[in-house]
């Protein structure tokens, strides 16, 4: 497909890690999702667990502020603090993402599960 369509506007990441507390939902984070790329802006929607096979394993979603490239499952992605860059947040393994032709529609990111308000 062409770059436009391989764009991801947001990703669902599992095995999370953080530093502290989960950010809350909305919070506004930098997310790097390539070894030596730049942190992009992003949203974090609340870490939820999903029961599966008798265990419990904790999902976020993070919503670009707008549609990043080169992000497949199976990458890490590390969570940075958007007004202090160099504090981290946490990180996980990206498991899904979502395609930016979503963002052609205003009302496409209402069904992205980020909390509610957080835009």
């Amino acid at each position: 497909g062409s770059r436009q369509e391989l764009a991801t506007i947001a990703i669902t990441l599992d095995e999370l890690s953080f530093v502290g507390d989960a950010p809350a939902p909305g919070t506004r984070v930098l997310i790097q999702h390539r070894a030596h790329g730049d942190a992009t802006p992003a949203r974090f929607s609340s870490a939820q667990t999903a029961e599966s096979a008798g265990s419990a394993e904790e999902k976020c979603t993070v919503v670009f502020d707008e549609p990043v490239e080169a992000v497949a499952p199976g990458q890490s992605a590390a969570f940075y603090d958007y007004e202090n860059p160099d504090r981290l947040l946490g990180g996980g393994i990206i498991s899904s993402t979502s395609p930016a032709t979503l963002s052609s529609n205003p009302n496409a990111a209402e069904s992205l599960p980020i909390a509610n308000g957080a835009r």
